[in-house]
């Protein structure tokens, strides 16, 4: 099959160029800067990605020069387009005005990658320097008020540099780009999901060959899409899957996964109930990576207890790692770590290294995946479900013994400067305060932790996305996550502090509670096919020390790699805050916390994550 590579520079956008190219049918593939040039030999294209490092530090990563002799067609993106303009005659300097967020561009040549286009087209910027001397050979098609070479190309060679983002949706022309290059490269475009499965389950039978496949199965679309096609490859009697049962997963789940598991026509389906086991070694974690690890390595004692009694040369763990997993936890040689995905916990990559592993959907994205699981006839309830992070609940209970907070790793911005901030939330007539707690997030395709800022007074969601995105841009490095408080209306925030809390059953039956009143509330206005996602997150913060907050993430996506925040009509999130402060007396006679607080999150990712931990 033709394909198009993506060389991949560290950007945590690299899968967006892939996926945007999927999309147009295209097959795609993301490999390391340190390829040697014979490996691209039959490659139709060549798009270099962004990076989180800028061009012009000593470790700023390089490519093969023999890779501009190949005579295929090249696309650089940001860092790409300015390694590209350096490596052939050009010169690249930091940008006098640096730009981040959206700006226009003026084309002037509206040939080559830019026919198709406006002559002015709204475009995402993220970067500090830029291309400011020509390679021979090249012409400038476009630029913005603080660009000059914002695309540059030699038709000739067929060789094209953006300093822009086409991928991200916040470039209105992305999509028309990448079909022009595709055309420039003349390739087949062949990938349809159809097709592919037959390939997906000769390739299985292929690394199985006469063994059985073990699954645990979350009965989250990823790992009951990939029981369905280990099925469909190798029949019901060599695939065994068990649903464990961890206590973290969502109310009454283990039922819902039996009753829509039996309506697919799964056999050898079994239970492992081991929610004291994960709670014993989880009750005491704070860290969140730490918490990832232990779920990781508990998934594979419970799969090796679970064969024991067989030969471990008749059998294969089967998961169903997909492939933005694979980035977020540094899938390539240049991505840095956003979150260490269980899948991906170093139990399992001794087992991976070992070839013991069976990963089926581990190159696609999301939505190829409903489409695959849609292909292979699961019920759409199966298919279109909720997205829901492997850890469980786990994930989304902050817990906090205050040692976490004495990492001098952790990058909280003691520095903030807070008069700033006021000023700049006043013209908004909004109060800002500084959370005593810490959140990750994503700035400059890094991980980072940073303390996130609550905002308050009387406003409306257009208001609030913009303060929010003028807030994490003004203060990059320092704030990565913007919340609006939803209950009550005004608070001291002096009484207002972080307590010590673990993963208790008291805090997993809480959260389990109101994440069901929620999706409940949700289905019932007709909104929960609109959201892509809604986490709701719960935080040891309290005025009497009694107490929790609650966290609504409702998020808009695509591909989980960007995600803008949904916007909940207002009285249904009424509706919903009054459902979440009924909780302590809903789940009598089960004691739990009140609800001191409520908290919507209103970020974009990036540069906030969609969960929290």
């Amino acid at each position: 099959m033709e394909k198009i590579v993506v060389i991949d520079f560290g950007s945590q956008y690299s899968h967006l160029i892939a996926s945007k190219l999927r999309k147009l049918k295209v097959f795609s593939e993301i490999k390391s800067p340190e390829l040697r040039p014979e490996e691209l030999k039959e490659v139709k294209g060549i798009i270099f990605s962004g990076s989180p490092l800028r061009i012009v530090e000593p470790t700023a990563p390089g490519i093969d020069k023999r890779i501009f002799k190949l005579k295929i067609p090249i696309l650089g993106i940001c860092y790409g387009h300015q390694l590209l303009g350096r490596e052939i005659g050009g010169k690249v300097r930091e940008s006098k005005i640096k730009e981040f967020g959206k700006t226009v561009l003026k084309t002037q040549d509206k040939s080559g990658i830019l026919e198709g286009l406006k002559d002015d087209e709204l475009v995402w910027m993220s970067h500090n320097d830029e291309v400011s001397k020509l390679p021979r050979g090249f012409k400038i098609s476009a630029q913005t008020e603080n660009c000059q070479i914002a695309v540059m190309e030699n038709p000739k060679k067929k060789f094209f540099g953006v300093q822009f983002h086409p991928e991200v949706s916040h470039t209105e022309g992305g999509l028309k780009i990448f079909d022009n290059f595709l055309k420039i490269c003349r390739v087949k475009r062949d990938w349809e999901i159809p097709g592919l499965i037959e390939e997906i389950i000769k390739d299985i039978r292929e690394k199985v060959g006469k063994r059985k496949v073990f699954l645990l199965a979350s009965g989250g679309v990823d790992s009951t899409v990939t029981l369905a096609i280990l099925i469909k490859a190798l029949g019901t009697e060599r695939v065994f899957a068990f649903y464990v049962d961890s206590g973290l997963g969502r109310k009454n789940e283990a039922e819902e996964i039996k009753k829509l598991f039996r309506k697919s026509g799964f056999k050898n389906i079994g239970l492992i109930k081991a929610e004291n086991r994960f709670l014993k070694n989880l009750e005491k974690i704070s860290d969140p990576e730490e918490k990832r690890e232990i779920i990781g390595r508990l998934f594979i004692e419970l799969w090796k207890e679970k064969i024991k009694n067989f030969a471990p040369e008749d059998w294969l763990l089967a998961q169903g790692t997909i492939y933005p997993d694979t980035i977020e936890t540094a899938g390539t040689i240049r991505s840095e770590r956003i979150k260490t995905h269980h899948n991906r916990a170093e139990a399992v990559k001794e087992l991976l290294k070992r070839g013991e592993i069976i990963e089926p959907l581990a190159f696609f994205y999301k939505d190829e995946v409903r489409e695959i699981g849609k292909e292979l006839g699961l019920p759409d309830e199966l298919v279109r479900r909720h997205p829901f992070p492997g850890p469980g609940m786990a994930v989304r209970i902050i817990c906090s013994d205050f040692s976490f907070w004495q990492d001098k790793k952790i990058n909280l911005p003691e520095e903030l400067p807070l008069g700033e901030l006021e000023i700049l939330c006043q013209k908004f007539s909004l109060k800002p305060y500084l959370l005593p707690i810490k959140t990750v997030g994503v700035q400059a395709d890094q991980r980072v932790y940073n303390k996130p800022v609550l905002l308050s007074g009387k406003t409306d969601w257009q208001t609030l996305q913009q303060v929010s995105s003028e807030i994490t841009n003004h203060f990059k490095g320092l704030i990565n996550r913007v919340l609006y408080l939803i209950y009550p209306e005004t608070f001291d925030p002096k009484t207002l502090k972080l307590k010590r809390a673990g993963l208790s059953k008291e805090r997993i039956f809480l959260v389990k509670e109101a994440d069901w009143q929620v999706e409940k509330l949700l289905k019932e206005k007709g909104l929960w096919r609109e959201i892509w996602q809604i986490p709701v997150i719960l935080a040891p913060l309290s005025f009497s020390g009694l107490g929790e907050t609650l966290i609504l993430r409702p998020v808009l996506s695509e591909n989980a790699m960007t995600a803008d925040f949904a916007k909940i009509p207002g009285p249904v999130l009424q509706e919903i805050v009054e459902k979440l402060l009924l909780l302590p007396e809903i789940c009598e006679p089960k004691k739990v916390s009140p609800i001191e607080l409520i908290l919507y999150d209103i970020t974009t990712k990036p540069p906030a994550t969609i969960e929290w931990e």
